[in-house]
């Protein structure tokens, strides 16, 4: 089970960086959140994928610990 989240949460940041960073149309998502926030689309992009890292990394932190806390039983 943790094997199909790793590899769902992979595949998250492949789509987001292709979505929101490298394309440039204007009906891409990036865009529709630049012009919800004023920002650059390449700025939403690149958050909102800074945004998924930091969840996978908390994600494998909490799966080391859990794994850890059930080996020392």
């Amino acid at each position: 089970m943790t094997f199909i989240g790793v590899l769902n949460e992979m595949y998250s940041m492949v789509d987001i960086f292709e979505d929101l960073i490298t394309r440039s149309t204007p009906e891409s998502d990036a865009y529709k959140y630049a012009e919800l926030t004023k920002c650059n689309s390449k700025f939403c992009g690149v958050l909102w994928f800074l945004v998924n890292f930091l969840f996978i990394l908390l994600t494998v932190y909490l799966i080391a610990a859990i794994q850890v806390n059930e080996f020392d039983k």
